[in-house]
């Protein structure tokens, strides 16, 4: 056989092992860019998630603690409306001179 076309039968079976080496890698890139595109996706999606989960607990947080607040300005108007009450009950024992006797503790003691 001719050397020329061993080297040519050689040189023509080593461009194949290469197309088919660069086509299996370009495969492999192909593959990882669109696993790459999916975990990315799928971040994207879990990013979205939570942000709108975050909004959610945001939102409802607020509104408990706009509630709480109301409760609370609720109670403190109460709590007013009560200590003037016992103010004005105090002014009426007092003025109809019916205070009540205190004993000190240190007289309860001796007793």
């Amino acid at each position: 056989m001719d050397p020329a076309i061993v080297v040519a039968v050689i040189g023509v079976l080593g461009s194949i092992a290469s197309v088919g080496y660069t086509a299996r890698s370009a495969r492999r890139a192909t593959r990882l860019q669109e696993e790459q595109r999916a975990e990315q996706a799928a971040r994207d999606s879990r990013l979205k998630a939570e942000d709108a989960a975050y909004g959610r607990a945001s939102s409802y947080d607020i509104g408990v603690q706009e509630r709480q607040q109301r409760e609370i300005n609720r109670l403190n108007r109460q709590v007013e409306l009560l200590q003037r009450q016992v103010a004005m009950l105090m002014r009426q024992v007092v003025g109809a001179g019916l205070v009540p006797v205190t004993i000190p503790e240190s007289d309860e003691k001796e007793v």
